[in-house]
């Protein structure tokens, strides 16, 4: 846990400071805006690989706040009370020693130890060469993917290769980097054009095929006959069939320095025809692979689906609660999806790269001469934890944390310049804030930002204390890849100055001030709060013109929500646009680098 600025800027009594909108801005309504500060807390979770001593106590907790005890400090003489650091409740705890209470700022727990495997090697020359999870290349094979492109990504006369052959291309040399670097992964295919075939690794004569129109059942093919016409297109409308179909596939894929070849023969034998059935090919990877936490999909398409459900010539309304459904589904078993359309195409990225982003997944359109070096990145952030959960615990008497909700709160409140309506706000700030945060990877990095409460309620600015220093406690529930369930606590002291210059001076990270923003703004715009996000991006343009900031490309990119409609739902943006919104809600430092 990390800091943005030496010093949090402490307003006291009186409140942050507002500042003048530019009156010649005439896309953003308020008169004035909240004053950016330096009040910035981040996490990075490649941390929680992090090789640190697990505690073996249980945690002890605060019974009001649910604070972890982590230091020795406010524990009474008899060791039988412990005052809370951040809510100041007395509590009654129940130890004979010191030795059983951490004494230090980061501290491990173990929940529950990772399940027994016989099968699985504990040899550390094994653990060296990746991990044993599901990857299923989801590929698209209807008629638009038998388009020529040249060069720039686009069709045209210089051309060199169809869509389908530079998928084909990217998956085989994926292929051969995996057999190399993580042989024991186990690789599956799945295409989708009006049915949906899955070949599981490709070492059965026969692959799986639903979808048609005449018969009533899914019904398996051997590879390399041609389809017979009139298989049913029931299954592809019915979700719960879907997954439990994939439920009942077996799941006991060879791994793939041994899968390789024939899953290579598959590949290249793959052949364009139909329509574009991706809801419910995408529903029954995600089904297979929700057997194993930690796995990934990488979806390739590049066009709308338009067979069976999640179809997006349909009613917009139910085509996003499919999607969203779809996306919580997959979060919840530890699932990433990765979603990849090509240059040129219209794939209604704000609604199919819901799954993506609510599993950590990367979003991306790229020209398909250039997938190859997608596949890699994606491979390259692999998942360290998934069921991530964080719960960010203040000091609630000095403190609030400001979510999301609240931003959108204040900005309306601004917006219509209430005097009421900004008093009102003191009623929703929070001083702990949990996150169903889901999976994570090396590059992911949450942000958070707090703000000071009025500490004289009645008016007598002379009793308005000065902050020096407080604690914040991040707590952090996740899964290992092998199973296990761990708690990890981290504990820092932030100090604090009522000289906002100071604070802005002493500014430790840039980079954290720029992905806080990025990461507010575009969630913002991913909730349709168009308004909380233009908010957000006028603010950080304050900041960085009065401190001398250049903006980073990616928050300037972030300026498209003044030419937004204010009432526009999410789902209605084009492609580029969720793709860029959805990049500079994973920022993190490393992007401004």
């Amino acid at each position: 846990m990390d800091f943005c600025s030496k010093y949090a800027y402490d307003y006291g009594f009186e409140g942050s400071d507002d500042e003048d909108v530019d009156m010649d801005s005439s896309k953003l309504k308020m008169k004035h805006i909240r004053k950016a500060d330096t009040n910035i807390i981040s996490f990075c979770f490649d941390k929680l690989i992090a090789t640190n001593q697990m505690f073996a106590g249980e945690p002890i907790k605060c019974r009001k706040c649910e604070a972890i005890l982590t230091s020795r400090v406010n524990i009474s003489s008899d060791l039988k009370n412990w005052k809370c650091e951040y809510c100041y409740e007395e509590n009654e705890i129940n130890i004979s020693t010191l030795d059983q209470v951490p004494d230090q700022d980061e501290v491990t727990f173990l929940i529950e130890p990772a399940p027994e495997n016989p099968a699985q090697s504990s040899s550390e020359d094994d653990a060296s060469i990746g991990d044993d999870k599901y990857l299923i290349y989801c590929i698209d094979i209807s008629g638009s993917m038998n388009t020529y492109v040249s060069e720039n990504g686009s069709s045209g006369i210089n051309q060199r290769m169809t869509r389908l052959a530079a998928v084909q291309v990217a998956c085989i040399e994926n292929l051969n980097m995996l057999k190399s670097l993580e042989p024991k992964k186990r690789v599956a295919l799945s295409t989708f054009s009006n049915m949906v075939k899955f070949y599981s690794d490709g070492s059965s004569r026969d692959e799986l095929v639903m979808g048609g129109s005449n018969t009533s059942m899914p019904t398996r093919f051997s590879f390399g006959l041609s389809e017979a016409n009139g298989l049913d297109s029931g299954i592809l409308e019915n979700k719960e069939e879907l997954l439990a179909k994939a439920n009942n596939e077996n799941g006991d894929l060879r791994p793939v320095k041994d899968s390789h070849p024939i899953l290579e023969r598959r590949i290249k034998s793959l052949r364009t025809d139909g329509m574009t059935a991706l809801g419910p090919a995408l529903t029954f990877c995600i089904g297979f692979a929700s057997r194993l936490a930690g796995s990934q999909i990488i979806l390739c398409t590049d066009g709308c689906a338009n067979v069976g459900i999640g179809s997006l010539g349909r009613n917009d309304a139910s085509s996003e609660a499919f999607y969203e459904e779809l996306a919580r589904f997959a979060k919840s078993k530890g699932v990433v999806v990765n979603v990849i359309t090509m240059e040129g195409t219209d794939c209604k990225l704000a609604l199919l790269g819901k799954v993506a982003d609510l599993t950590n997944g990367s979003i991306n359109i790229v020209n398909p001469l250039n997938l190859s070096e997608e596949f890699k990145s994606i491979l390259e952030n692999r998942t360290i934890a998934t069921d991530v959960k964080t719960k960010l615990i203040v000091n609630n008497k000095y403190l609030y944390i400001r979510d999301n909700a609240y931003e959108a709160a204040e900005a309306n409140a601004y917006e219509s310049a209430d005097a009421q309506a900004k008093n009102a706000l003191e009623k929703i700030r929070k001083s702990i804030l949990d996150k169903n945060i889901g999976n994570v990877n090396m590059g992911s990095e949450i942000t958070y930002e707090f703000g000071i409460r009025r500490l004289n309620q009645n008016g007598d600015k002379t009793k308005s204390e000065s902050l020096d220093k407080l604690p914040f406690q991040l707590q952090v529930i996740y899964t290992m890849p092998n199973g296990a369930k761990a708690l990890k606590v981290f504990v820092k002291t932030q100090e604090f100055t009522r000289d906002r210059e100071k604070a802005e001076r002493e500014i430790l990270s840039r980079e954290m001030l720029f992905a806080n923003f990025a990461q507010k703004a575009s969630s913002q715009v991913t909730k349709s709060n168009i308004r909380a996000a233009r908010y957000k991006q006028q603010q950080i343009s304050y900041f960085s013109s009065r401190n001398n900031y250049e903006m980073p490309e990616i928050n300037r990119e972030l300026n498209a929500v003044y030419d937004i409609d204010e009432e526009a739902k999410s789902s209605a943006m084009t492609d580029v646009l969720s793709r860029n919104f959805n990049r500079a809600k994973k920022a993190n430092r490393n992007f401004f680098k």
